[in-house]
């Protein structure tokens, strides 16, 4: 008889504009606190190629904790998020639309791994 190997969740993946909430994986719930985007827009010479922040909070049930991920010329866009002795792993993927392609509101894709 063959073995079944069990596989980890896959990670979840959603895409939110500053102030938007969505549930992620086991009962988790993921919000974007704020969102700001000084990366330099297309077809433009910078000095700096600039940042994208966001600072998300992950909850669940009465336990939540903040962070807050950045995209850029010193990226720190993944983290550690502990709640009830759980981590998950939260990854920003990208903020859409890079500065300068349309008027359309900026939204933050977050991958979420959860324990």
């Amino acid at each position: 008889m063959a073995t079944i190997e069990k596989k980890k969740p896959c990670p979840n993946s959603i895409c939110l504009p500053q102030g938007g909430t969505g549930q992620v994986c086991n009962g988790a719930t993921l919000r974007i606190n704020s969102l700001q985007d000084s990366r330099c827009p297309v077809n433009v010479q910078c000095i700096w190629a600039g940042q994208a922040n966001v600072t998300l909070l992950l909850s669940k049930g009465r336990a939540s904790n903040t962070t807050e991920l950045i995209l850029g010329a010193q990226p720190q866009d993944q983290a550690e998020v502990t709640l009830d002795n759980k981590v998950y792993y939260v990854l920003l993927q990208s903020v859409e639309p890079y500065p300068g392609k349309s008027n359309t509101t900026s939204t933050a894709c977050i991958q979420v791994t959860c324990p």
